[in-house]
């Protein structure tokens, strides 16, 4: 557990805790955005309609229904708060506002009180912080398009490498070795399962999720992570199973899962409680 450090000047922890939980939800708000407009320009660019193509960059323009379009005012965009004052509807025209967007801030605004909680005010809270955000955001996106952004995933690997150094506690032969076997192996079981079944079973998008999620965890953490993304996926697959596909004619074999949302929620259970769980694995 670090120390305070570089935060002392905020006082004490529970003013930590609240202050964190205020950013994560406001991160939450903000990692709406980037998913809906991913998704929508991706499903655009598969369907390519005739539709105006949706906005590509996630700070222009600014936040607005997109029904009747009419830009959001400050007190419409109060995490959690603006929904319930609307009741779940656009001020405007009172199209539904997607229940997704206020349990992605309370995860985000949860999450960032659970890291307050475990790491206290240090660096490696602010690592866990951003690499957690990555990993909704990316979730997301798998979730909407059955994709994960190489942006999100490959260009964070070395950034995750130098976080891992500097803040979790692992060196660098760790987390090479992790980012080598986490995306190694999935690779090999990808090829292995597409020689056999001729389908893919996993796509580039999990390797390349896996050989982050290796690089900033450390090998060690890698079975923990699958066997808890195993788990929860096989406890939604009755969801996706009845709402994962249109195409009924798909036997459940053939119903598309995203597994990115199920490993990022092994690599976040590890960062939260990984230490704990190997002790008590190897003891």
């Amino acid at each position: 557990m670090s120390s305070w450090s570089v935060f002392e000047s905020l006082g004490h922890p529970e003013v930590f805790l609240v202050l964190a939980v205020l950013v994560g939800l406001v991160l939450g708000s903000f990692y709406t955005v980037c998913i809906s407009r991913t998704v929508a320009r991706l499903r655009w660019d598969d369907e390519h309609t005739n539709e105006p193509r949706p906005a590509t960059s996630i700070l222009w323009p600014p936040s607005h229904c997109p029904q009747c379009r009419v830009p959001l005012r400050a007190r419409e965009l109060v995490p959690v708060l603006s929904y319930l004052a609307l009741r779940g509807r656009c001020a405007h025209c009172h199209a539904a506002i997607p229940l997704g967007y206020p349990l992605l801030e309370l995860l985000s605004g949860c999450l960032a009180g659970l890291f307050a909680l475990h790491y206290g005010a240090s660096g490696a809270f602010l690592v866990c912080l951003g690499f957690s955000g990555l990993l909704i955001v990316a979730s997301g996106i798998d979730l909407g398009t059955f994709r994960l952004p190489d942006v999100l995933t490959l260009g964070a690997v070395l950034p995750a490498m130098l976080c891992a150094v500097m803040f979790l506690d692992l060196s660098w032969k760790e987390s090479l070795l992790g980012a080598a076997l986490g995306g190694g192996i999935f690779w090999s079981v990808g090829v292995a399962f597409k020689k056999l079944r001729n389908i893919d079973g996993l796509g580039m998008g999990d390797v390349n999720l896996m050989l982050l999620i290796g690089a900033l965890c450390g090998p060690l953490a890698l079975p923990g992570i699958v066997i808890a993304a195993g788990l929860s996926a096989l406890l939604a697959f009755p969801f996706f199973l009845k709402y994962g596909s249109a195409d009924t004619s798909l036997s459940p074999r053939e119903v598309p899962i995203p597994f990115g949302p199920f490993l990022s929620f092994g690599a976040l259970l590890h960062l939260l409680f990984g230490t704990q769980l190997l002790h008590w694995w190897l003891g």
